[in-house]
């Protein structure tokens, strides 16, 4: 758990005091009871859009422009306060996890090389193999410096386009299967052939239901067949019903009829015969079923083809115009010729929840998986609000959905929400972990935002090694119907055999008289409105 040590966060603690910036270190990093025991952090490969420089030379770690044998590769850049800082958080704490994501290529790789804040890779197997390479540089030296990212995701966000003084860059799930291989490839032949690859790296689902693009040939038949099987779904519906009709005319037919051939009247093959109406036999009335069957058999066919565009459009051979989103990116990286060199999904908050990725964990309930992006900030200025959001949202239900891990955007910046790039998607409202005012001098000018405490309930608590394990909420018949939804909890069990549990009362108000612990070894609690951690040894 923990958060992202962008350029601009580890400039902030750069530019801070020396003492203070000790004393801060440890607070955040250092393990419990002296700090929070956050131990997992995100860097950027190059700028992003918390960067203190947007110049030539400093978006990536080779500007020079056709540089294809990276011969002028170097990280001189980051050896200036970036690496500095990231050695103290490692000094502190010396199981930190990294994990590297870079916002943009460098721009002579791309496909309009003056485009910081769009475009994509360039179509040849030079660049990809290029662009592999360096990134697979990136690993080598910030390990030979004592930084060891552990996982690397290829692209932030990459269907973030279009970002003005943003830095970003696209890859279709087409072209991140083709540098997945590419990459793959290489890192086994590395000196950091353990680094595991990450797939996607952007939202749990769009913010609304997205809009399918009919202009991939696809998704038009997928259409056709949805609305062909709505409209026969429809005639079969009619047809019995008047098929019933008929039955029911026919059957009082048969019963006046029978009573006339008692009288006299002939009868044959095709029915009984009589002045009043004709009767249909049995045999003629499954004929009248041929039409149902016949619909029927439609149904089924357009069912098959609808299932077939399905499934091709989430299969890395389809075209790359598919709306790929949320679960269905991952899992065509994941099921393509690539897939054997991801360990995982990166996922983000900003559209969708935390189901998605069981969608993951149905095909491939062995992949890691981990929420890598989540940021705070103005938009949302309810203290209490942010809080049980978290809480709920990006620990609890993250977790109970197989994620693994829990970043928050920047981990410091200062009291205007910098260093940061300016217009386009650039965010100047982000609230980082803890904001470090550019004139402080102690702890006590250091603002903790809630996202310091939502982390604090469990990575204070929680020691390498620890897992979730099943917790059960009961709630007795004479309480609110309404606690079902307000209460809600996770459990941990640590290494040394030690229970975390922490409860959520999202009421605005009430106490909540609860139980807790395990069966026989219960205790009252009265759980007041908010988040409380309980530990206890089994």
């Amino acid at each position: 758990m923990g958060a992202a040590l962008t350029e601009s966060s580890a400039y902030v603690l750069y530019q801070a005091p020396a003492p203070l910036r000790s004393k801060l270190v440890r607070r955040v990093f250092g393990k419990p009871p002296e700090g929070l025991g956050i131990n997992f952090l995100r860097v950027s490969i190059g700028v992003s859009d918390f960067s203190v420089s947007y110049a030539p030379g400093n978006i990536s770690y080779d500007d020079v422009d056709g540089d294809y044998d990276l011969s002028h590769f170097s990280t001189a850049r980051a050896d200036e306060y970036y690496l500095p800082v990231l050695q103290q958080i490692v000094a502190v704490n010396p199981d930190m996890i990294f994990v590297g994501s870079p916002w943009t290529a460098p721009l002579w790789l791309k496909d309009n090389a003056s485009a910081l804040g769009s475009g994509t890779l360039k179509d040849s197997d030079q660049t990809y193999e290029t662009y592999a390479q360096y990134l697979i540089k990136f690993l080598e030296a910030f390990k030979a410096k004592g930084v060891k990212v552990a996982y690397l995701t290829l692209q932030n966000e990459p269907q973030h386009g279009d970002c003005g003084a943003m830095p970003c860059m696209t890859l279709s799930p087409a072209q991140m299967i083709r540098l997945g291989q590419t990459i793959g490839r290489r890192l086994t032949a590395s000196a950091v052939a353990d680094t595991k690859l990450l797939a996607y790296d952007h939202n749990w689902g769009p913010d609304e239901h997205p809009v399918v693009q009919v202009t991939n040939p696809w998704y038009l038949v997928l259409l056709i067949t949805a609305a062909t099987s709505v409209g026969i779904a429809a005639l079969l519906c009619i047809c019995n019903f008047c098929r019933a009709a008929v039955q029911r005319r026919d059957v009082s037919f048969s019963d006046s009829n029978r009573s006339g051939d008692e009288q006299g009247s002939s009868s044959s093959d095709d029915g009984w015969k009589s002045d009043k109406a004709p009767f249909v036999s049995p045999r003629k009335l499954a004929k009248r079923g041929w039409l149902t069957s016949a619909l029927m058999t439609l149904a089924a066919v357009a069912m098959g083809i609808g299932w077939f565009c399905n499934v091709k459009a989430t299969r890395d051979e389809f075209d790359e115009s598919v709306p790929f989103v949320g679960p269905w990116n991952s899992i065509a990286v994941l099921e393509s010729k690539a897939g054997s060199h991801f360990a995982g999904v990166a996922w983000h908050c900003y559209g969708g929840d935390p189901s998605a990725m069981q969608n993951v964990t149905r095909f491939y309930p062995d992949l890691e998986q981990h929420m890598t992006e989540c940021s705070g900030g103005s938009w949302a200025p309810n203290w209490r609000d942010n809080l049980m959001w978290y809480q709920k949202t990006l620990f609890i239900s993250n977790f109970n959905h197989n994620g693994q891990s829990t970043l928050f955007w920047n981990l410091a910046l200062d009291e205007n929400s910098g260093p940061r790039c300016q217009g386009g998607a650039c965010c100047e409202h982000c609230r980082p972990v803890v904001t470090v005012p550019s004139k402080a001098t102690g702890l006590q000018d250091i603002t903790f935002n809630e996202e310091f405490y939502a982390l604090g309930h469990h990575s204070a608590f929680l020691r390498p090694g620890a897992r979730r394990i099943s917790s059960e909420i009961t709630i007795e018949p004479e309480q609110k119907d309404d606690l079902k939804k307000d209460i809600d909890a996770i459990a941990y069990k640590n290494v040394d055999g030690g229970v975390v549990l922490v409860v959520v009362n999202s009421q605005q108000t009430d106490s909540v008289d609860v139980e807790v612990g395990p069966e026989g070894k219960e205790f009252m609690f009265k759980l007041p409105p908010g988040v409380v951690t309980f530990t206890w040894k089994e």
